[in-house]
């Protein structure tokens, strides 16, 4: 013989059922197609690291200067399109 209680029977009419699928389906489907902020959306940002920021932060200042002093390496987007599309022809483009 168990001694365990049994489970409490919840009884609910078919229609208060189905209104409260449609209910709980609304309001994910609500939520699901939301827009989004991607500005409010932190979730792919790491913890704080003031010394990694830094490095980062050098390190395109750096950049930046060397662009400046030698500027015949930068490229037009049109460039770019163009680099890129010969790379993909020439399948030199990983899968």
């Amino acid at each position: 013989m168990s001694t365990t209680p049994a489970e409490p029977v919840i009884s609910m009419t078919r229609s208060d059922l189905e209104s409260l699928i449609r209910s709980v389906i609304r309001e994910e489907l609500r939520r699901a197609l939301r827009p989004v902020n991607p500005l409010d959306d932190w979730s792919h940002e790491g913890p704080d690291d003031p010394e990694g920021d830094e490095i980062i932060a050098r390190e395109a200042l750096a950049q930046i200067e060397e662009i400046k002093k030698n500027p015949s390496q930068l490229r037009t987007w049109e460039e770019f399109d163009a680099e890129l599309a010969r790379a993909a022809a020439a399948g030199e483009l990983p899968d």
